[in-house]
């Protein structure tokens, strides 16, 4: 974790179940065994309200430490493909380009769940949570931890995206993250991707054989 950056104080919260019980998130089931209907049921997501917050921190964060540009709008979220999830809406993007082409963009897409999905580099989004359902019993701390990891491990140079040929051509991600633990995804099949944004990454993949550099630091004005 950068050390400059602070996730903001956020108010801790019960929230009950229908008998009144307090529900312990990240501790729910314990030993036993999850309930088959827990895999389809979201209670109280209320609970990951404050990722919005976690959210502006970090983009706090990387505007005062990197040269970068801000902008932002609905329309910047990118075309995906497929149908998606219609019982989520985003409610606010904003796109953080750094000052040298070869380090990755973020899109820092916030929904109304409520969550958020930052789009990192040209072709893959990492959620917060990765998954609400009541069975992955996930807590806004998890969720904070796993969005603080990707924004910073990106601006740190730490993030690949590939393609590989042949028969059956496919889509490659790999990031490191602070202290040295890594996580990869590929091969992705890319064919709900609108054809001109996989067009377009193929020709920027080539010119970043070792990957996203890291991003600048922001240049400090004289006295």
């Amino acid at each position: 974790m950068s050390e400059s950056y602070q996730r903001p104080s956020i108010a801790a919260t019960d929230f009950t179940a229908d008998d009144g019980a307090v529900i312990e998130y990240g501790n729910r089931w314990g030993m036993a065994t999850k309930p088959d209907e827990a895999y389809g049921r979201v209670s109280h997501p209320e609970r990951f309200a404050g990722l919005h917050a976690v959210a502006d921190a970090l983009l706090g964060h990387l505007r005062a430490n990197y040269g970068c540009v801000i902008e932002e709008g609905l329309a910047l979220v990118p075309q995906q493909g497929g149908m998606g999830n219609q019982e989520v809406t985003s409610v606010r993007a904003v796109r953080i380009t750094p000052s040298t082409p070869d380090a990755a963009p973020l899109i820092f897409e916030y929904l109304d769940f409520p969550s958020v999905q930052v789009h990192a580099g040209l072709l893959h989004a990492a959620p917060a949570p990765t998954c609400g359902c009541d069975a992955c019993d996930e807590t806004l701390d998890t969720a904070a931890d796993e969005l603080e990891r990707v924004v910073l491990a990106v601006a740190a140079g730490e993030y690949k995206e590939w393609f590989t040929g042949g028969f059956s051509p496919a889509l490659h991600m790999s990031i490191t993250f602070p202290g040295g633990s890594s996580s990869s995804a590929g091969p992705l099949r890319f064919s709900s991707l609108p054809r001109e944004r996989i067009k377009a990454a193929r020709a920027v993949f080539k010119t970043l054989p070792g990957g996203w550099r890291p991003w600048p630091a922001r240049a400090v004005s004289p006295h």
